[in-house]
């Protein structure tokens, strides 16, 4: 979240330096709008300590200096210290960048890795796994409900302690549902169709705790911080499309046809293009919708059905640009576990004239 230096030695004492104002003494630590610190030497152990304010994240415990914190979209570049930790404290109500960001429940916790990467955990016997409320320095990684694994997270622990202690627990006593590769598969390897290593998928049961020394075990006690290559390619690859969203902003729409309401001897004629941006609220959606691979609002969206029925006419081939939202069934993965996607790829855009291409016969008519 920041630069991950130590902020606070957990046993240095720790002595307050007052503010000199000339006349009086005050006992307020002020905030540094430069870059900065001031330190105080302990008086037991000789280690600094670091007077600075700091910002911590009301969800997943950890520090960060405000200098530190990315500036939000909301303000400008130049914004300064204060502008910025007013933001955290009131407009996100004291949580990180990253903890406000997760919108979406989750699903399965994949595997995990040291935070920061160089961090050491302390000694625990073999085969004894740690206890899920102890401040763990580690990160994990993620699937979210609703979501593919191409938009998987490596989210903090504590973060985990604070929203989902159960399936934590259970990740950490009972091990990964899902097993990934023995080893990162070649790039080119699902583009060229070679076949994955064999993965299974183990199944979710909570009648017995597995056995200390078992397969399951040393996955739990091992890092994997390669845990996104490890994915089966397959996963990630579209087995066939079930549904479109197009891309049609209606308030955009709505405008054209009042401001031609006037005009009644010319025809009302609906762009296949996409409309000029009305500013940066504009901006901020695409950038959620095709950086992050959120949700278009409906706003800025119709079904294929209000797609044909504005245009008179059946979606073909040649409109396959303005598909921005796709229901889909993921190769080697079962229909529930199917979900929403831009599509971004070759293979993507395949799956979607195969679709696109054929409106009688699409999947969406059997549904």
């Amino acid at each position: 979240m920041g630069c991950k230096e130590v902020a606070l030695k957990p046993d240095a004492p720790r002595v307050s330096m007052p503010v000199k104002t000339g006349k009086e003494e005050s006992r307020d630590i002020p905030m540094l709008d430069e870059p900065g610190k001031t330190f105080e030497t302990g008086r037991a152990d000789g280690h600094q300590i670091s007077n600075e304010l700091l910002f911590r994240c009301f969800t997943c415990k950890r520090l960060a200096h405000y200098r530190h914190l990315p500036t939000p979209i909301t303000l400008s570049h130049e914004a300064g210290i204060s502008e910025i930790a007013v933001h955290y404290q009131s407009a996100k109500s004291w949580l990180c960048a990253d903890c406000s960001s997760y919108r979406y429940g989750l699903d399965k916790i994949i595997a995990w890795r040291p935070y920061p990467p160089n961090a050491v955990e302390a000694f625990r016997p073999i085969g004894q796994p740690p206890h899920y409320k102890e401040q763990l320095p580690r990160e994990y990684l993620v699937k979210w409900l609703a979501r593919s694994y191409r938009r998987t997270e490596w989210v903090p622990h504590m973060w985990l302690v604070s929203t989902n202690p159960s399936k934590l627990r259970n990740f950490l006593t009972s091990g990964p549902k899902v097993e990934l590769l023995q080893e990162v598969p070649k790039p080119d390897a699902a583009i060229m169709g070679e076949a994955s290593p064999v993965f299974e998928i183990i199944p979710d049961s909570r009648a017995s705790s597995p056995k200390l020394g078992s397969h399951t075990t040393e996955q739990i006690l091992d890092s994997l911080p390669d845990a996104e290559g490890r994915i089966p390619p397959a996963w990630k690859i579209i087995d066939r499309v079930l549904d479109v969203v197009l891309w049609f902003p209606k308030d955009a729409q709505k405008q054209k046809k009042q401001s031609r309401q006037n005009k009644p001897r010319k025809k009302l004629i609906l762009s296949d293009s996409e409309p000029e941006s009305s500013g940066e609220k504009m901006e901020a959606e695409r950038s959620l919708i095709f950086d992050r691979g959120e949700e278009p609002p409906a706003n800025l969206t119709a079904t294929v059905v209000e797609w044909e029925s504005q245009h008179n006419r059946p979606l073909s081939k040649d409109d396959i640009s303005h598909v921005v939202w796709a229901f889909v069934k993921w190769d080697d993965l079962t229909y529930d576990e199917g979900g929403w996607v831009i599509p971004s790829c070759h293979i993507d855009l395949i799956h979607l004239l195969s679709y696109v291409g054929h409106p009688s016969e699409g999947p969406r008519d059997r549904l």
